[in-house]
């Protein structure tokens, strides 16, 4: 349709020794707080066992930063909060967006996703 796409790849990783189930329930929280903060327009869909991939119909690349922001957030106030996420637990995202005039191809467009995962995850 032409039109704006963005696309949002967040990854919750947890480093050390963490059990299955806390790790488990940590995915659910995150997944609960990433559902929580997207528009009944948007659509996100678990990749993975760690990853989450959001599309953003109508949104800039500078909208889709401000959700990952968003999401990193209240991913760190549900590890603030009786230790609900473990603290060695943290989210990354990577965005990359489809401007309507290109020609759209769903493996490019997520792999820029990923590439830009990968890139947030090397410099944090």
């Amino acid at each position: 349709y032409k039109r704006k796409l963005s696309v949002c790849l967040v990854r919750l990783e947890c480093d050390g020794e963490i059990e299955e189930e806390e790790r488990r329930r940590a995915y659910v929280l995150f997944a609960g707080a990433t559902g929580n903060l997207i528009r009944g327009c948007d659509s996100a869909f678990r990749m993975d066992p760690d990853n989450i991939l959001i599309f953003l119909p109508d949104t800039p690349l500078s909208g889709a930063r401000r959700l990952i922001e968003r999401i990193i957030s209240d991913v760190d106030t549900l590890s603030s909060i009786e230790s609900l996420i473990p603290p060695q637990c943290v989210v990354r995202g990577g965005v990359t967006t489809y401007t309507g005039g290109e020609r759209l191809e769903v493996e490019h467009i997520l792999q820029e996703a990923l590439d830009a995962l990968e890139k947030n995850s090397a410099i944090a």
